[in-house]
């Protein structure tokens, strides 16, 4: 019977549909006239009139009865709330969407002014948690989806929605404990992404703390307002690669991809992936993510010890003597060769890695590699030159393809860490060999290359544009 409904429901729309706008398509249907009366009630009836074309998700009766038990009024008092209208327009998006024009998933904007999330499946489509069951009622003005809710906009901010929500009551406890729910449930906007329960518990495990040790950090504000960023970032807003400052201050990496979705404080290994992303909150919105990220406490030394592909560049710096200088305050920024990019080197200067540890430039070589400062990838102008610490310049570009250092490609950035950041690249960039002697040739003065310095330029041209 109730699938009879559905499809008489259809039927109707698609018929009353054929000459008429949106609201006249609902004036002539029995089953949405609750809603009829709200769009009157709230003065929308001329916008949804209008040209648009406008794409409405249109509860039924059934939809407005169980809303107003569960809000515990009537009728006559939904119509007086003076958030009707922001109710209503938060069930309108601009243009006709189809459904056969979806994603699996998006948050486009409302025309309240907030996102909503629309998802596709095998199972059907949802819009804000309510199940569309009759989809694509095309109108002369735009499309109607009859759903089976009224979904309200959000109105809880961050630490509301964290409280009501079972699986974070670890990280509402740290929030409490931190003192950090005053700020999270202020004007903001905020972006937070939000450990579960299991990620707390994992970071337990791999920390071999127990949650009353966790809670009693001296940093654990500090741990917290990493996973927070200013403003309020949907998951449609993020490109491909961003690393945006955290409330705690550092920078964190956050990339999303078709294979892995959206991850934050590095890859699908390293970082946290998001499982259940664009959470509306009235101050902003929560990213749910399955590990707790911590801010970088290693310096630039202990982290390129802790990675396995840098393990030639950790035994030149050891033999260079400079992981006394690249383990202090700084900050620096280094661009760090992988084991791959050192192999390729030594075969192009045809010397093995003995010879390479033993050159006399190796210092200079390495320190070519270092900026003065923490410049991360998104503080990258298109081009710049600036001075390494060996005190020759080095031309860095970034385009749509990516950052170039020198010919080498940054292959991975923003590695952050405690005294500034490691971006690692794909070649071994040799630094300008000295490029001219003088001396007496009959009664003038004539410029030459010595003998060493061709060698040195020619076998840097080599590396650098392999």
């Amino acid at each position: 019977m109730a699938l009879y409904n559905v499809f008489t429901l259809a039927s109707l729309l698609v018929a009353a549909c054929a000459s008429k706008n949106i609201v006249e398509t609902a004036q002539a249907t029995n089953d949405v006239s609750i809603l009829v009366e709200a769009l009157v009630k709230a003065k929308l009836t001329g916008a949804l009139s209008g040209k648009g074309p406008f794409t409405v998700f249109a509860p039924t009766n059934a939809a407005f009865a169980a809303a107003l038990t569960a809000l515990k009024i009537d009728k006559a008092a939904l119509l007086a709330r003076a958030d009707l209208a922001d109710i209503l327009k938060y069930h309108v998006l601009n243009g006709k969407i189809m459904a056969a024009d979806l994603k699996a998933s998006q948050s486009p904007l409302t025309l309240q002014g907030l996102r909503v999330m629309v998802d596709k499946s095998a199972a059907g489509v949802t819009f804000g948690g309510a199940t569309v069951t009759s989809a694509d009622v095309n109108c002369t003005n735009g499309v109607i989806h009859i759903i089976n809710k009224v979904v309200l906009p959000p109105s809880m901010n961050i630490v509301q929605t964290a409280q009501a929500t079972p699986d974070v009551s670890i990280l509402v406890e740290a929030l409490v404990k931190a003192k950090l729910t005053g700020a999270l449930s202020g004007t903001g906007p905020f972006t937070v992404f939000a450990p579960t329960n299991a990620a707390f518990a994992a970071a337990l495990t791999a920390l071999k703390i127990d949650k009353a040790a966790l809670l009693a950090r001296a940093d654990l504000a500090d741990i917290l307002k990493y996973h927070v960023l200013n403003g309020k970032i949907m998951a449609a807003d993020l490109k491909a690669s961003q690393a945006p400052v955290t409330l705690q201050g550092l920078r964190v990496m956050v990339q999303k991809s078709a294979n892995f979705g959206v991850t934050f404080g590095g890859g699908s290994v390293s970082g946290g992936t998001v499982t259940a992303a664009d959470v509306a909150c009235a101050n902003g919105v929560i990213h749910i993510i399955d590990k707790v990220v911590l801010p970088p406490s290693m310096d630039i030394v202990q982290t390129a010890q802790a990675t396995s592909d840098f393990s030639i560049l950790v035994e030149a710096l050891v033999k260079a003597k400079l992981t006394g200088t690249l383990s202090g305050t700084g900050p620096f920024t280094v661009f760090a060769p992988t084991n791959a990019a050192f192999t390729s080197a030594l075969a192009d200067l045809k010397i093995d890695k003995a010879a390479l540890l033993a050159r006399a430039d190796l210092p200079n070589i390495l320190k070519y590699h270092v900026l003065s400062g923490k410049v991360m990838a998104a503080d990258l102008k298109a081009s710049q030159t600036p001075q390494t610490l060996q005190m020759s310049p080095i031309t860095v570009v970034k385009d749509g393809s990516g950052v170039k250092f020198g010919a080498a490609k940054v292959t991975a950035a923003d590695l952050a860490c405690s005294n500034g950041v490691i971006h690692t690249i794909d070649k071994v960039v040799l630094p300008p060999a000295p490029t001219t002697t003088t001396s007496k040739v009959s009664s003038g003065a004539v410029s030459q290359v010595g003998f060493a310095g061709v060698v040195l330029a020619l076998l840097a041209c080599s590396v650098e544009r392999r």
